[in-house]
């Protein structure tokens, strides 16, 4: 009887969240932690991530805006491997193309402040009771959008560090390929 019990209790103790780190996007992969279990959906041809926190009374944005698809990547790899030679074009291109989203994301966040975020250049907006990171990744396969919402400005500024101090490029584990 114990075994029956065990069996049965074990499926609904492990589906509490208890680790915080969670996965987005979907090219480039990201940790961020998150108390609360981050939701996909789409709309409008964006990649969405969404949840809400009751406890801090916290709204979590990431939208996920993508520059290269998957066949993108594969020709670019082709590309690189058939023709060696090492040409620094490819690199100022995505350089150029990286700093022309930062301006049209400042043009329409007036308030944000251009930074450098864990190697990636990045916009940081302060709206009071919303906070905002935006940033591509170096490769400049997709940009995202990092939207907290919180009820106080001092929860907000918490949750918004918080948030942003724990996201890092997820690395794929030797051990789990083979």
């Amino acid at each position: 009887m114990k075994h029956v019990f065990l069996t049965l209790i074990i499926p609904i103790l492990s589906l509490s969240q208890g680790d915080n780190l969670q996965t987005f996007g979907t090219v480039s992969h990201f940790l961020i932690s998150c108390p609360c279990k981050l939701l996909k959906y789409y709309e409008e041809g964006k990649l969405y991530y969404y949840c809400e926190d009751e406890s801090y009374q916290t709204k979590y944005v990431i939208k996920e805006i993508k520059h290269k698809d998957g066949l993108d990547l594969i020709l670019n790899a082709l590309n690189k491997n058939i023709y060696s030679k090492k040409t620094k074009n490819n690199d100022s291109l995505i350089s150029i193309k990286q700093k022309n989203i930062i301006l049209e994301y400042l043009t329409h966040n007036h308030n944000g402040l251009q930074t450098n975020f864990t190697n990636y250049k990045a916009v940081v907006v302060d709206n009071k009771l919303e906070k905002k990171l935006f940033f591509s990744d170096n490769e400049f396969i997709a940009s995202y959008e990092i939207i907290i919402t919180a009820k106080s400005p001092e929860i907000a500024n918490q949750q918004f560090n918080q948030t942003i101090n724990s996201i890092r490029k997820k690395s794929l584990s030797l051990k789990k390929i083979f």
